[in-house]
Parts: C-alpha cells; sequence; structure tokens
C-alpha cells in the first residue's frame, strides 16, 4: 500500500499546483487508503465539487482495482485549517 500511496500523493501534487499539504496513511491494512489534502486550489470551491475533482482525476490515473483502495481523502483550504486551529485554541 505505501507504493500506492507514494502514487496518490505524486498525482494529487502534480494535478492540483500549489503549497499542498498531502497526508495519507492506511486506513484498513492492506485494502484502503485514505487521508487529507489541503490545498489552496480549493479556494472558492465547493466541497461537493473538490471531491470531484480529486476522484475524476484519481480514477484518469489509476489503475481500476489501485482506484477501488482509495477510500476518503478529506478536502480543505488552507483557511479552512487556520480557522479551525484558531477555534481548538480558543476552546
Amino acid at each position: 500500500m505505501e507504493e500506492l500511496v507514494e502514487t496518490v500523493r505524486g498525482l494529487l501534487n502534480a494535478n492540483f499546483p500549489g503549497n499542498n499539504d498531502v497526508e495519507l496513511e492506511e486506513t484498513i491494512p492492506g485494502q484502503k487508503i485514505g487521508g487529507s489534502f489541503v490545498s489552496p486550489h480549493f479556494i472558492h470551491m465547493e466541497q461537493t465539487d473538490r471531491q470531484k475533482a480529486v476522484r475524476d482525476m484519481l480514477r484518469n490515473n489509476l489503475s481500476l482495482a489501485n482506484f477501488l483502495s482509495v477510500g476518503l481523502i478529506l478536502t480543505l483550504t488552507p483557511q479552512e485549517i487556520a480557522s479551525m486551529q484558531e477555534t481548538m485554541t480558543a476552546a
């Protein structure tokens, strides 16, 4: 699965240029990977549009078996991360 993690990380960074933060891991050992993808590319995009963009890109660049091994990848903007961090420090 580590090879798939690295492949997906590379595809995300190559297809969504910017100062990205990609955190991926095995979510079901030997079966699924998932994680989070923070990118300025998602500014002004609805969450459903972000998910569609990522899923479509992966579907077009991975084998079917590898595509089906990718679970949830949460898509966020840097501003959303900053807002969550502010909320947590204020609590």
